[in-house]
């Protein structure tokens, strides 16, 4: 979700000259420190690959592990957009905007859904709540069109009840889709 597969390619050369280069936007990071990171997994997988046609096995061998990559370490995704970069860049065209929206609304359900306590004590999980939220306000203040797809998803009424919502985090998400919709033509039939 929001790694390298996510990136358009149209053949290999495209695929070498993504991997080449360096990127930071809401659908794509990859940097130096990433390609060192994967070119010494591949090193590791190769020289594992070897040993094992040494010792006389002849299987098609282990697939590549996943790479977990340091830089990744503290970035959220949702629906393929690093959220906290989508927020420092509010103005990318996301490829799949509709989606990103859908993707949204599910991760706030499962927050605003979740037993009381059971996230309220976490200021971690209060501080992604808020980046949720912020995010949703963001994406429908950009592309007040998706305030049909909102309103499609059933989603606006449940913004609109959780206005009152004791849960400050889930308030104050709700309040502010509220309002962004509310700037729209679309956004009001939602």
């Amino acid at each position: 979700d929001g790694r390298v597969s996510a990136a358009p390619l149209s053949g290999p050369g495209a695929v070498v000259a993504l991997l080449d280069g360096d990127h930071c936007n809401p659908e794509l990071v990859w940097d130096g420190e990433m390609r060192g990171e994967l070119s010494s997994a591949l090193v590791r997988a190769a020289a594992g690959a070897a040993e094992a046609w040494r010792r006389g096995e002849r299987g098609p061998g282990e697939a590549l592990p996943a790479v977990e990559y340091a830089r990744l370490a503290e970035e959220r995704a949702v629906g393929g957009v690093f959220v906290r970069i989508f927020l420092e860049q509010p103005s990318w065209a996301l490829r799949r905007p509709e989606r990103y929206l859908r993707a949204l609304v599910s991760e706030w359900r499962s927050l605003a859904e979740a037993p009381r306590g059971a996230r309220g004590g976490d200021k971690g999980d209060e501080a992604w709540a808020a980046c949720v939220g912020d995010a949703l306000v963001v994406l429908l203040r950009a592309q007040p069109q998706l305030s049909r797809e909102l309103g499609a998803l059933g989603a606006a009424q449940a913004f609109t009840a959780r206005a009152g919502d004791p849960d400050p985090s889930l308030r104050r998400c709700a309040l502010g889709v509220t309002g962004a919709l509310a700037r729209s033509p679309a956004g009001l039939q939602a």
